[in-house]
């Protein structure tokens, strides 16, 4: 009964048992567990796991049932079809030392790749976000991002700004040569106006990169280059007003 459920389950998976062997194990239960149900168990976490990140953060941290079990069945029938399940039966004898490896990689994420806060409490709410939520949160924030074009939206809001202040900042040189100091005042309050909302933009644009907790200064040059451009705009602007 075992080996006929064993032989349904092979074919109807597409074990390639020339790569798994799948026969080697000392009894038709053993070759379940090995070949089979530990396999099933470790590719359905993993999928799960991730399409759930993925769709939370799609949704803005709403999580929805209906997607996440649709998404989840295409992912795993695509696992199933393409014959990508014998990659995880392949590991069927490795799987309690990638337990292992995996615990400690998630304590590392868990505890060090984490927001400011100490295992991530600050930044993911007292728990820490763990290795795979990251994965998925960063896959579902940047897809979900470059698809809605929110992020390149952001960056074109925070380069007007720049651009403006760049701008008002050679007009008040301007004013400033030519003695018209009431312009040069004005020009410096539009000025801080308009830094208030470069910073705000620049933030949403951090948010939005942001990888799993970890800082995206580390990870996305542009946002250190809008912060340091920004603060050189910004103190110039601070000298000429001095010097009037």
């Amino acid at each position: 009964m075992a080996n006929e459920i064993l032989n349904i389950l092979i074919k109807f998976l597409g074990i390639n048992c020339s790569m798994v062997n799948c026969y080697q194990y000392p009894s038709d239960l053993h070759a379940l567990f090995f070949v089979i149900f530990l396999p099933m168990v470790t590719m359905i976490f993993f999928v799960f796991v991730v399409i759930d990140t993925f769709i939370k953060n799609m949704l803005g941290g709403q999580s929805h049932a209906g997607f996440k079990l649709l998404f989840s069945v295409v992912i795993f029938m695509f696992i199933v079809l393409q014959g990508y399940f014998t990659f995880f039966a392949a590991l069927g004898t490795f799987y309690i030392g990638a337990v292992l490896i995996g615990a400690a990689l998630f304590f590392i994420f868990r505890h060090f790749g984490s927001g400011p806060g100490r295992g991530g409490e600050e930044a993911g709410g007292g728990r820490g976000q763990g290795m795979l939520p990251s994965i998925g949160g960063y896959v579902g924030k940047r897809i979900g991002g470059k698809l809605s074009g929110v992020e390149r939206n952001t960056e074109m809001e925070v380069n007007q700004y720049l651009n403006l202040i760049d701008g008002n900042v050679a007009a008040m040189e301007n004013a400033k040569r030519n003695k018209d100091f009431n312009a040069v005042g004005e020009l410096y309050r539009s000025i801080i106006e308009l830094k208030t909302g470069a910073t705000r933009e620049i933030e949403n644009l951090e948010n939005l990169k942001r990888v799993g907790g970890f800082d995206a200064r580390l990870v996305d040059r542009k946002i250190h280059d809008y912060r340091e451009k920004l603060r050189s705009l910004t103190e110039k602007a601070a000298r000429i007003q001095r010097g009037t």
